[in-house]
């Protein structure tokens, strides 16, 4: 799940960041970080029931929806106004979802 941000920078002056991937960290959600205008944060995210996220979650990942939901809005009260965005990339043991590479065949 990716989250937009009008500007993410990096540096030790920049605590709003610095405190937004501590939240991220303290939140145990897994992800990157893309610095820039605009700043991009992706998370993985383990789709299917709660009782998945409670047992091993899916390769590892145990967070949900719900957590991203969560994240954005503590994003939004360290000062850092996320915007979700509507676009998704399934991952599988292999790398990318067969469709992601057969976009050329269709």
């Amino acid at each position: 799940r990716f989250l937009n941000y009008n500007h993410l920078l990096h540096g030790k002056s920049h605590k709003k960041e610095a405190d937004l991937v501590s939240c991220a960290a303290k939140m145990g959600l897994l992800g990157f970080v893309v610095y820039g205008t605009p700043g991009i944060v992706g998370l993985l995210v383990c789709y299917g029931s709660n009782d998945a996220k409670k047992r091993n979650g899916s390769y590892g990942v145990r967070t949900m929806e719900c957590d991203v939901a969560e994240f954005a809005k503590e994003c939004g009260r360290i000062g850092k106004r996320a915007t979700l965005l509507d676009f998704t990339v399934e991952l599988t043991p292999d790398g990318l979802h067969p469709s992601y590479l057969d976009a050329d065949d269709k």
